[in-house]
């Protein structure tokens, strides 16, 4: 810590509250901070495990970016406190740790305010800020406040992309994938499959392994490019005008075919639709499961599978 010793005092008082522990406090004067220590193996490896170690590895637990807004925002404001700062008409923090950058992100956007982060390279140091709106900013005038400023907004957060406005809401942030960019791999890839629906947590960004016929039978609303061999059991309204693409996998002995790619605009459009009508779109899916069941029994696939390799045994001799 610098010169803040109600912070300090904070944060002795937080560690006995919490692990009946003392800590040590000095002072180091060669660079005027003061130090709080915790020579304890239990606690550092608890702390280690839950939020990580040292500056370039920390990070927001899950459980804590997932927590209520109101007990989020007052985690939000103590980072703040302590690596960030108060200016006039924003809020800045600096860290070393992308993980924690953008776990800062995604609290401030939980709580209806809009983050902007930067990367200094040289420093190698991402900041992050937001602008106070006017209400707070004629609170704070610059100032450092006694007592939590950032309430959860109840306005509903919107994300300017690519001129297209998403909603924010529940907690869920929308965006527009603006670019995908290709690089040269060499080693292990894995598959990773998840009980149930295929959904997981990649670096807080919500993905899901593609399996349409497998989501359209669970009932989940499913849209896909023309073109592809998911037409077999797409229905119509889930199809999306798109063109062939490059090869995908140049020079792969397994997949030698061409993907589709997609209209994005047509796709946010009928993504935006979507959204708008939800209920109809449920309803939709929940009457297109009857056509599977007819259509995609196992009789019927086993069948399918019989004529396929019935033609490849004839082409074989």
């Amino acid at each position: 810590f610098g010169d803040e010793p109600e912070l300090v005092k904070d944060c002795v008082e937080a560690i006995i509250n919490t692990f009946g522990y003392i800590p040590a406090v000095y002072k180091a004067k060669e660079k005027k901070v003061t130090k709080v220590v915790i020579c304890n193996k239990a606690i550092a490896k608890f702390l280690s495990k839950l939020c990580g170690k040292l500056a370039e590895g920390k990070y927001l637990p899950f459980e804590l970016l997932s927590a209520n807004r109101e007990t989020l925002s007052w985690l939000v404001w103590s980072l703040i406190l302590g690596d960030g700062a108060v200016e006039r008409r924003r809020i800045r923090y600096t860290t070393k740790s992308v993980k924690l950058a953008f776990g800062l992100c995604l609290s401030l956007i939980r709580l209806g305010y809009k983050p902007r982060i930067f990367y200094h390279k040289t420093l190698k140091l991402y900041h992050i800020e937001i602008s106070l709106p006017p209400d707070i900013r004629e609170k704070l005038r610059g100032k450092t406040p006694s007592y939590n400023p950032l309430k959860p907004r109840d306005e509903d957060y919107i994300l300017h992309s690519n001129k297209r406005y998403l909603n924010f809401k529940d907690g869920y942030l929308i965006a527009l994938i603006r670019e995908v960019k290709e690089r040269d791999y060499e080693g292990l890839v894995y598959n990773l499959e998840v009980e149930d629906d295929n959904t997981y947590t990649a670096n807080m960004i919500i993905v899901h392994n593609c399996n349409g016929i497998e989501a359209l039978a669970r009932g989940e609303i499913v849209i896909a490019p023309k073109g592809g061999s998911w037409e077999e059991y797409m229905p119509e309204w889930g199809l999306i005008d798109s063109k062939p693409c490059p090869y995908v996998l140049k020079d792969s002995p397994i997949h030698v075919g061409k993907g589709m790619q997609i209209d994005v605009e047509k796709a946010v459009d009928v993504a935006c639709d979507v959204l708008d009508n939800l209920d109809e779109y449920k309803a939709r899916v929940q009457e297109y499961r009857k056509v599977l069941e007819e259509r995609f029994t196992w009789e019927k696939v086993a069948e399918k599978l019989a004529i396929i390799l019935e033609e490849v045994c004839e082409n074989v001799t």
